[in-house]
């Protein structure tokens, strides 16, 4: 039998922002946090948060899929404080500079602010 159905998978950003706090406050919790990209230092945010307020304070993961691009993750604000992030961009074009450019404003936005 075949049955043919359209399945979507969606979740929201508060959903990540659940399992990224859920996950600091175990205790395996720094080991995944130092297992991200870090930003201005490696993986696929080595280009991005060099400015000095981020650069290697930022541990994320993006992420692309269709029209959607999300960056999620820890971000060490200029208080001291981690701060767990969760930005999603749907109906762009991924290949869209500005997508990146706004998400990455974002993040120093909640850095100066926390």
């Amino acid at each position: 039998m075949v049955v043919n159905c359209e399945v979507q998978d969606l979740v929201t950003p508060r959903t990540f922002t659940t399992l990224l706090s859920y996950a600091a406050r175990q205790s395996w919790g720094d080991a995944f946090r130092t297992s991200l990209p870090v930003g201005g230092v490696d993986g696929s945010l080595s280009a991005r948060f060099k400015q000095p307020l981020l650069d290697g304070k930022v541990f994320a993961k993006t992420g692309t899929l269709g029209e959607a691009r999300a960056l999620s993750g820890y971000l060490v604000a200029a208080s001291g404080q981690t701060v767990v992030f969760s930005i999603m961009c749907t109906d762009h074009t991924p290949s869209m500079p500005a997508d990146r450019a706004a998400m990455d404003n974002i993040v120093a936005a909640i850095a100066e602010s926390n």
